[in-house]
């Protein structure tokens, strides 16, 4: 189907944005996700005590209309009729409404003149109820819930960090954990550390990384692989410590300041990072 604009959204691929079908109201779909998490009441002491909230996760409610036209319907296409809208009505409640399953939802927009992309994992949360407009037209809202409330940057920015410190500029306006470190060996006890902006922080593979083998850590899942020079593969989670922060490492929207160190060894270490948009 042909789009109707630059910055479409779509489901695993397939467009939200086209003359069949579109998002009218942006409004319920541009908002920061709410956080969790309570102050603390102490006895006797006016007020509460700040503590830090974690983002939860977030229902986008979109709102938009279908047309009774043709799946290849482009900008000059008028007539409709009540066939074609059935067929695009059951193909988008087919496309959206899938109990159980969560799918690709990608938004595409403008940063700085640069068109980009960025990915959220969904799942249906309610509506499809159409308002006819008409006997061959309507308007709906549909809620999709991001358990993640995050969308990922579609693009891989990599930083081959240097021992010492380094400024990694991290694309997106929300802070990340979407990162993997990779090891190479040979190194010992390898710490990459985030010294701002936000709170100083440092993840540890507390164990040696001999030369050719590396190690893999999927920082948003908590996650590690060792794979050795001979052998399978194995997981190496309980070699990972961290501290100043409940995450293994987490990068903020911009600037950076990374510094790397070791006991020993100069294997090289690489961040793979995908920005966070809210």
């Amino acid at each position: 189907m042909p789009n109707n604009t630059a910055t479409y959204w779509s489901v695993d691929g397939e467009s939200l944005h086209t003359f069949v079908r579109s998002i009218q109201s942006l409004g319920g779909i541009l908002k920061p996700p709410p956080v969790r998490g309570e102050n603390v009441t102490i006895p006797y002491q006016r007020g509460r005590t700040w503590v830090p909230k974690i983002p939860d996760e977030q229902v986008l409610n979109l709102g938009m209309w279908l047309r009774g036209v043709s799946d290849t319907a482009d900008a000059g296409t008028t007539g409709t009729t009540r066939q074609n809208f059935d067929e695009n009505w059951k193909n988008i409640v087919r496309l959206l409404w899938r109990p159980g399953q969560q799918f690709e939802l990608t938004k595409r927009f403008y940063d700085n003149g640069i068109l980009r992309s960025a990915t959220a994992l969904a799942e249906y949360a309610g509506g499809l109820a159409p308002e006819m407009i008409g006997k061959a037209a309507g308007r709906f809202v549909v809620d999709l819930r991001l358990a993640d409330p995050f969308f990922y940057d579609d693009t891989v920015q990599t930083f081959n960090l240097v021992n010492g410190d380094q400024t990694i500029n991290v694309r997106g306006n929300a802070p990340t954990t979407h990162i993997i470190a990779t090891i190479n060996g040979a190194r010992n006890n390898t710490i990459v550390r985030v010294k701002s902006p936000g709170d100083d922080h440092q993840m540890e593979f507390h164990d040696n990384v001999s030369s050719g083998e590396v190690v893999t850590i999927d920082v948003k899942n908590y996650a590690a692989t060792m794979d050795p020079a001979a052998g399978p593969n194995y997981d190496a989670e309980a070699d990972v410590r961290h501290t100043g922060s409940p995450y293994w490492l987490i990068l903020q929207p911009g600037d950076n300041i990374v510094n790397l160190s070791s006991s020993s060894g100069i294997g090289a270490v690489s961040l793979q990072v995908r920005g966070a948009w809210v």
